[in-house]
């Protein structure tokens, strides 16, 4: 025969009375065992409050409520309160209040309201007993629960008694599933016998170890201080009105037939009223099976728990069911239960399900268990999860890591690393996530230093790499992310292959490059591949994605020349041109300026076609001004002409040569023979608007005023004049007189008048569109110097026949 568990009480005795515990008269504990903590015995009083209907006048009529609830510390609480009438000073309203504190945990089997018949409750204290020199001090009970009183039979018979009993009892269990939602309590309307059933009812429509939630009083005075389930009748502070029923609580009136409407019943709910009016023993069955879990909340995981019990006793189940029983197996069976659980699941034939998420959950169950039985079966589980199509990648990752934990690790890559599985993986069209599964599984039962190198590692590259999936190429190097040794092998090893192939798609080489192209060791794999010319493709297509990336294209450029292209490999030779080709494509017209530059400064062009070459040093040359006094400029000249004669490069137009003509223009120590007219002249052939409008603006009015004869002043304007920019000539022209003192008319100016006037025939037709030009802004340029002296009008005429005589003979000498 079991042994039944005893039950151990602290006792509280709470009323009015003379002599208590707060050492003064009045409503105070009287007295209770020691073991009751201080906040417990704050807790338990209010809980015995108690008030008798409005509507009842004889006081043996008075309702006793009985009330439990669990406290802050965990423990049942079970109070009994009845109405004693006057107190030690004859005043009505007395009560007295006898709480039981259990110190444990209840049996498995008992229910608070067991305890509510027991036999020790006292109701009243007697005046004898209310002395000074009374004990305060309770003992510590054992309690026997009356099992009988609120027999599952008794409950049964209670809900047949009335036809709609059963319905309503059903609703009853659907509010206290709704508590937690909406915050309404349960209130029942009905008399005292009743109200009590009803308690037992509900309380037993849950297992035993569910109830800390469940808190119920037998009779309720005061709505403020309701608990879960409430029972109350005659006149009390409840208004059962129907914002009440609507809104406040869930009020099952069996005195005027209003009850609330509750909403739509769950499974739960249904099972539980039909089997405790027409299955009591199912019931019980039900909640012995419950003590297999660690599961103790009033949620709708009890469905779950429902229908496990149901599995157990061959009830089929949908798979939505069943993923939700596997998940509840999962979160609370107690490990010692794990075998009885594994006999029904196994009764149930759920391996054969393709449900991932039944699989998932089966899984995990099997791992938890840690039965070695189920190790092969589990290896077999994930696999499938792993071969059916389904984003679980995550999930089929964890399985794999806690079955290794639990059963081993080399079972499950034999048989994932199988010949079979492998060339099934291989072929099909796995998405990138669960190839890199794959391959992290292959590293991982691969014993070699250099996994890379590891011919059984080797095998599955090529398999990969022949399916011909661009997207997967950058998973097989995922895993070696870290090692720049490991990622260049693979890359090697890869290139050799599809060198063995007709045709390899671009992207393929693509999804490579984009590999190591972001990390911080790329320059390291780039130089340990390009000695294999299998990968010079893939190299490529790296520079090519890389560069795109840059926004300072120069500078990356000129970090790959300095790390890759500098020496004298075969790589260098053949890659060099054809980088700065396609980088010379990408660049702006100010980045090619700086390129150009860049490249002759450090002698980098003789690589270079010569198309290139020669694009290169004309862009430098067009940074080259002619400016007489700039440094910059001349540094440039100096660089560009050493290289340009050297390599024999052709500049059109050549500014170099207009530079020069600057730079030999002495004006402090000018001399004529010196001047490079004739390269002038070759220079200005088929010159463009803007380096001939640049160049004349500057070298016209300087050298023009250092010339003192007509035959010089001739030769320079036949040197630089250009038919097809005689609009930009004249106002270059134009300037030499601008810059020229309007209060003097030197030899300069008289060369240049001489010139104008003694045109010879051939000059005539040259010249003709600019001569009338010049010759006006001569005659301004007179009349200028006349206006900048202080003459009348008699002096201005007397002045300028004076001018024109000196003119005339300047000019005939």
């Amino acid at each position: 025969m079991k042994q039944l568990k005893k039950i151990i009480g602290f006792q509280l005795h709470y009323t009015s009375c003379r002599y208590g515990r707060s050492g003064q008269a009045g409503f105070q504990t009287r007295a209770m065992s020691s073991d009751i903590k201080p906040d417990e015995q704050r807790a338990v009083e209010p809980l015995g409050i108690y008030q008798p209907p409005r509507n009842t006048e004889a006081a043996q009529y008075f309702p006793k409520a009985y009330r439990n609830a669990y406290l802050g510390t965990g423990r049942l609480a079970i109070i009994k309160s009845a109405y004693v009438g006057q107190d030690y000073t004859r005043r009505l309203g007395n009560y007295f209040s006898h709480a039981l504190i259990i110190k444990d945990r209840l049996p498995d089997d008992i229910w608070p309201v067991d305890l509510y018949e027991w036999d020790g409750w006292k109701d009243k204290l007697l005046p004898a007993e209310d002395t000074e020199d009374a004990s305060f001090e309770l003992p510590v009970v054992t309690l026997t629960p009356d099992k009988k009183a609120y027999a599952f039979t008794e409950l049964q018979e209670f809900i047949k008694e009335e036809s709609d009993r059963k319905n309503q009892f059903a609703y009853m269990i659907q509010a206290v599933f709704m508590r937690r939602e909406t915050s309404r309590n349960v209130v029942i309307k009905d008399n005292e016998t009743n109200g009590l059933f009803w308690i037992a009812c509900l309380q037993k429509s849950f297992p035993p170890s569910h109830q800390k939630e469940l808190d119920c009083s037998s009779y309720q005075f005061d709505p403020r201080a309701c608990l879960a389930v409430n029972v109350t009748l005659g006149e009390t502070d409840f208004v059962l009105g129907e914002n009440e029923r609507k809104y406040q609580f869930y009020v099952f009136d069996f005195v005027e037939g209003n009850h609330s409407q509750v909403g739509t019943l769950n499974e739960y709910a249904t099972t539980v009223s039909t089997w405790m009016s027409t299955q009591p023993e199912r019931l019980q069955d039900f909640y012995e099976f419950t003590r297999l879990f660690k599961h103790n909340s009033l949620n709708n995981e009890l469905i779950s728990l429902l229908h496990l019990f149901q599995l157990s006793i061959n009830r089929v189940l949908g798979e939505k069911e069943l993923v939700d029983v596997l998940d509840f197996v999962n979160s609370y069976t107690k490990p010692e239960n794990f075998a009885r659980i594994l006999q029904i699941i196994g009764s149930a034939d759920l391996t054969k399900s393709e449900n991932p998420a039944i699989l998932t959950h089966l899984i995990r169950f099997f791992i938890k268990s840690a039965d070695s039985e189920y190790r092969l079966l589990s290896y077999q589980l994930i696999i499938r999860l792993f071969d059916n199509d389904g984003g679980l990648i995550e999930e089929i990752n964890a399985l794999r890591s806690e079955a290794k934990a639990a059963f081993g690790a080399d079972e499950f890559s034999s048989l994932f690393l199988s010949a079979p599985h492998l060339s099934k993986i291989t072929s099909n069209m796995l998405p990138p996530e669960k190839l890199s599964f794959a391959i992290n599984e292959l590293i991982s039962s691969i014993r070699a230093a250099k996994v890379y190198e590891d011919d059984h590692f080797r095998q599955f590259v090529e398999q990969v790499v022949l399916a011909n999936v661009p997207q997967r190429l950058e998973y097989l190097l995922t895993p070696f992310v870290d090692d720049p040794i490991a990622v260049a092998s693979i890359c090697v090893y890869i290139s050799e292959i599809f060198a063995e192939q007709s045709e390899v798609s671009d992207e393929s080489m693509k999804n490579l490059a984009r590999f190591f192209s972001d990390k911080k060791y790329r320059f390291s794999i780039i130089n340990t591949m390009k000695g294999s010319r299998s990968t010079w493709q893939i190299l490529e297509e790296e520079w090519k994605y890389a560069i795109a990336k840059q926004r300072d294209k120069v500078a990356a450029h000129a970090s790959y020349y300095q790390h890759v292209l500098q020496d004298e490999s075969e790589f260098s030779q053949r890659y060099l041109p054809v980088f700065s080709a396609k980088l010379w494509d990408l660049l702006s017209k100010k980045d090619r300026l700086a390129q150009a530059i860049a490249w002759i400064r450090d002698k980098q062009t003789e690589p270079l076609a010569e198309e290139l070459e020669n694009t290169v040093f004309q862009t430098a040359s067009e940074k080259v001004s002619f400016e007489p006094k700039d440094r910059q400029s001349d540094i440039l000249y100096n660089m560009l002409v050493d290289q340009v004669n050297s390599r024999n490069i052709v500049l059109c137009p050549n500014r170099l040569v207009l530079r020069d003509a600057i730079i030999k223009l002495d004006v402090e120590n000018f001399d004529f023979d010196k001047q490079p007219l004739n390269e002038i002249k070759a220079a200005l052939v088929g010159v463009d608007n803007k380096t001939y409008k640049e160049f004349s603006q500057i070298y016209l009015p300087l050298i023009l005023s250092c010339l003192t004869k007509k035959e010089q002043h001739g030769l320079v304007i036949k040197a630089v004049f250009c038919r097809e920019h005689v609009d930009i000539f004249k106002q270059s022209y134009g300037l030499f007189f601008d810059k020229r003192s309007a209060k003097q008319f030197d030899d300069a100016d008289m060369a240049a008048l001489s010139f104008w006037l003694y045109l010879n025939d051939e000059d005539k037709e040259t010249f003709q569109l600019i001569q009338a030009s010049a010759i006006d802004w001569l005659l301004s340029h007179i009349s200028a110097k006349l206006k900048d002296k202080a003459y009348s009008r008699g002096e201005i005429k007397k002045e300028k026949n004076t001018l024109f005589r000196s003119l005339w003979r300047k000019w005939r000498k």
